[in-house]
This record gives structure tokens, sequence and C-alpha cells, in this order.
């Protein structure tokens, strides 16, 4: 699914080797003495290709224990009707024993087919965005007549402007004695401002949503260089058009990683990503409404990540260019912060 240089066979999220365990769980799939690859860069999901003597390839991923188990089974049902619908997504392979998923010594692991492809980390031309938009579309359109009840609600709080804030506020108050409450303080009474220049908006009926739709959670064609599919699809269920689309816009129009001090909101990507959803698919009625969502989403994250310095914690954190993940979570956080200043002068320029 994701093309990658191989690393070393270890999860750093739980610092230790996974080698051994991976091959274990691809014996319950019949599959034995193949290469195993890390790739990809994801903090939540521990992702291997797998490749066998004969060629095939596969896409193992250890799933994040902040997943049910039974999220699965909901992929499968949804990767089924997209591809019912003509819309490329990767396929779950079912074990020997016909379960969507593997539990083996406490984590919960899957397979997928392999699709070809590369996944970026930022988009950095229109085109790129533009690609993506139509790819987010499609997905949209693909799960319009999904059985809803076939979604768990499962993620509470998302998008909760209220909670992430609040939580926050009370989070500092409790940790005045941290390394970094001082940058950390410093930081806050900025995302509070933006929170106050979030205007009023309207965010659309829901939809059956992707409900992560990051730049890097897209598979691109090598040779075309056009969207091929999403993945990742642990998050997808019931969401405002809006808001769909403000989180996708906040990562695909910050042509800066997403813990750069150089981030900022690209309108030439935001206006050509709407252009490419807008050739599959409708977002009529939204037009002053999007523009907000991003920023309310920005403003959200900015919130998380600066909690998560406090806290020490996060689903994962890069322990190559960071020490600790507290130092990464605030980087991640003052990059969102710079992004949603950069998209708030735009919007109270228009």
């Amino acid at each position: 699914m994701l093309e990658g240089q191989a690393v070393a066979i270890v999860d750093r999220q739980n610092n230790k080797y996974w080698g051994d365990e991976a091959a274990r769980v691809l014996a319950s799939y019949g599959i034995s003495g193949a290469t195993l690859s890390e790739i990809g860069d994801g903090l939540i999901n521990l992702t291997i290709e797998v490749l066998e003597e004969t060629g095939n390839r596969f896409i193992l991923q250890k799933v994040s224990g902040i997943f049910k188990p039974s999220v699965n089974d909901k992929i499968a049902e949804v990767t089924a009707h997209l591809r019912e619908n003509g819309v490329s997504c990767p396929k779950i392979i079912a074990t020997k024993n016909h379960r969507n998923y593997l539990e083996q010594d406490g984590n919960v692991w899957r397979l997928y087919e392999y699709i070809p492809g590369c996944s970026k980390t930022v988009f950095t031309s229109p085109g790129d965005a533009y690609s993506a938009g139509k790819a987010l579309a499609q997905f949209h359109e693909g799960l319009k007549n999904f059985d809803v009840q076939l979604l768990a609600n499962d993620r509470p709080h998302i998008h909760d402007l209220h909670f992430h804030l609040s939580g926050l506020e009370k989070t500092l108050s409790r940790s005045t004695s941290h390394r970094l409450y001082s940058q950390c303080f410093a930081l806050s009474k900025r995302i509070k401002l933006l929170a106050s220049k979030i205007p009023d908006f309207d965010p659309g009926p829901s939809i059956i949503a992707h409900g992560d739709p990051k730049v890097s959670n897209i598979l691109f064609s090598a040779e075309s260089n056009s969207a091929v599919c999403f993945i990742d699809l642990d998050t997808v269920g019931l969401m405002p058009r809006a808001l769909e689309l403000g989180d996708a816009m906040r990562s695909w129009c910050n042509p800066f990683p997403e813990d750069s001090s150089s981030s900022l909101f690209n309108l030439e990507l935001y206006e050509a990503a709407l252009d490419g959803y807008d050739s599959v698919g409708s977002r009529m009625g939204l037009d002053e409404s999007i523009l907000p969502a991003t920023l309310q989403i920005y403003v959200e994250l900015a919130s998380r990540f600066l909690s998560d310095v406090i806290h020490e914690s996060y689903f994962g954190w890069d322990d190559i260019n960071y020490k600790s993940a507290a130092s990464h979570n605030l980087a991640r956080a003052g990059a969102q912060v710079l992004a949603a200043e950069s998209l708030a002068t735009h919007i109270s320029e228009n």
C-alpha cells in the first residue's frame, strides 16, 4: 500500500522489536518466510510491508489500542461498499479462521492487500490538492448509501471545541510546575485569542466521512502523481461535511510538516482542493463555512497538542528529532497556531 525505505524492525511506540511477533501473526494467514519492512511515519498504527518470495505483497498493521478490535469489522464493511461503488480502497484479508483481525498477546493486527503507491507528508502543488479533493469527494459519494447502523459512535468529543479548550485550561491550572509550563501558557493565550476569532458557521448536514483525511492518509500513484485512495479507515463515521472538509484543509493547505515553525495556510492549495472536490461532489451552501471550520480544527488540535505537552503523552511521537513527547507536542501545537493565525488573517481580510 505504501512504499518507502525499510527501517529497523522496532516499534517505537512500545519500544520493542516486532519481527517475531509479526511472523507469528502472518502464520495465521498462511504466510511464512516473507521479508518484513516498516514503512511510513505513522504515529498511531505500526505499518509493515510484507514481501513474499513469490513477489506477492501485503500490508500488515499492528492497530493502536485507542481503537476497539471491532473497528476492523467496520472497515471490512466500508471497504466492501466502496469497492462495489467503484471507489478504490485497500481490502482487509481474512485470517484462516475467517476473521477480519487477529488478537495476539494483547495486541490487534490486521492484514491488507497491497495497493501500489506512495504517501506524502505535505502538499506543495495545487495539483496535489486538486487530486486529493477529487478523491475525497469520490469517497463521500461512494458511501452515500452505506448503512449508518454499522458505524459505531466511538469518538466522543470529536470536534468539540469547548471540550478541548476547557480541557487545556484545566490541565494548565493543575500543572504550573511543569518544566515547559511558561511556553505552554504563552501559547495558550494565542490559542484563546484564535478561538475568539472563529466566525459562527453552519457545519452542514452530517455525512459518512473519513474522519481523518490528512495528507498522509492518502495514497498517490507514483507514476501519475494522482490520488489513488484513502487509507487508515479506523475513523470513518458520521460528521458534518464542513468539519470533514475543514479537517482536510487544515492538513492539505499547510505546505510544511505539522510540527514546522514555518507553518502557514496557503489559499492557492485551498482553492485547488475545493475545485477538485467540486469536480465530483457538492458542497453547496458551505462556501462560508469551510474556512471557519478549518480554523476551529486548528484551534482544537493546538489545544490537544498543548495538553499533551503537560501530560507527556500522545499516540506516538518522533523520538529521532525530539528528546521527549512533550517537546514534540509543543512543536506540533506551535505549528497549528502559526497556520491558524495565517488563516485568521485571510478570514479577517475577506
